[in-house]
């Protein structure tokens, strides 16, 4: 007898407009341990902030995507206006006993090597602070690392061409209406005047 894997129903749409504020809420938490980025879209449409909310543990979203090594919902946060130089939420022994203050999103994807988290987050303009730099990279991907933060500027610089580069050109500016007496004005060409020989016939 084969053994069927399970696959959950997919969920219903979320119901925005019959929602209090604490269902966008928990409807947003729920979207992004989901990576249901639809539902995170409606939420933001009702409340932008929710972008930074905190969660009751009080991890935010971007942090939320970057644990979970959500890139899709990571670089979706940032575009929707997730401050990328927040810092993670140090909770329970690690708060009493760590040296250190919390440490910054741009921070921590260094310490783990996270290229692909690192770049978005640069193109974003997260600020490099003083433990945020490449010798804090595993070994493997120090150099490159390295070179991403170096690059910072250059790569922010970039990221902005392309922004400006994929918006829609402007519609051509709209011509002055003709008056009514121009509408019935025909130019006239002047008539091609032929030459002719000498002592031909009129």
């Amino acid at each position: 007898m084969s053994k069927e894997i399970f696959k959950p129903a997919p969920s219903a749409g979320f119901n925005s407009a019959a929602a209090s504020w604490e269902d966008h809420r928990a409807a947003f938490f729920k979207s992004l341990q989901e990576s249901d980025r639809a539902t995170m879209q409606t939420v933001l449409k009702k409340y932008p902030e929710a972008v930074d909310w905190q969660d009751p543990k009080g991890n935010t979203p971007l942090h939320t995507a970057f644990d979970k090594r959500d890139l899709d919902t990571f670089k979706f946060l940032l575009e929707k206006g997730a401050n990328p130089n927040q810092q993670a939420q140090l909770t329970g022994l690690r708060k009493l006993f760590s040296v250190f203050p919390d440490p910054y999103i741009l921070e921590k994807a260094v310490k783990t090597g996270e290229k692909p988290y690192i770049i978005p987050l640069l193109q974003y303009n997260a600020w490099q602070h003083n433990r945020t730099n490449g010798e804090r990279a595993p070994k493997a991907v120090r150099f490159e690392i390295t070179d991403l933060l170096k690059r910072a500027d250059k790569i922010r610089e970039e990221f902005l061409e392309q922004q400006r580069g994929n918006k829609p050109a402007a519609a051509p500016a709209p011509q002055p209406a003709a008056t009514e007496g121009e509408q019935h004005l025909e130019v006239l060409k002047p008539a091609k005047v032929q030459r002719r020989a000498p002592n031909a016939p009129a």
